[in-house]
């Protein structure tokens, strides 16, 4: 795939391509992701996200944004409450510059999913369950 992850860590990563527990006995992790970094409003030369091309997915980029922008708004509101928890002002984490840094990642993941069938006979009829 074109996207392929960069050295930003933006783009596509494919199923085995990265492998959580070493100590496992697969070759990796089935899932694949897609990678996208901190949006801007302005699309900048230098953007180190990558973006399938408009012709193929006219509002993907579009979609992404507000995705983000929504992912975003709901973590300062977490915080908020928080902050309220701990007996802190709403705003607390905002004034110290905790939601100032643009390192937020988006990661869309996907993982296959799987058809287990089980045998049957070893059922009684009430026991099905479709």
């Amino acid at each position: 795939m074109l996207l392929q992850r960069n050295s930003s860590h933006r783009g596509y990563t494919p199923p085995y391509a990265e492998k959580l527990d070493e100590s496992s006995e697969f070759q990796g992790d089935l899932k694949e992701s897609f990678y996208i970094g901190a949006v801007r409003d302005v699309d900048m030369p230098n953007d180190p996200n990558q973006w399938p091309p408009k012709e193929r997915f006219p509002s993907w980029k579009d979609t992404m944004k507000l995705y983000h922008e929504a992912a975003l708004a709901a973590g300062k509101r977490i915080l908020s409450l928080i902050a309220l928890s701990l007996d802190l002002e709403a705003e607390f984490f905002q004034k110290i510059g905790a939601v100032d840094c643009s390192s937020e990642v988006i990661r869309l993941l996907h993982y296959p999913g799987y058809i287990i069938v089980f045998p049957l006979c070893h059922l009684k009829e009430s026991e099905v369950l479709f």
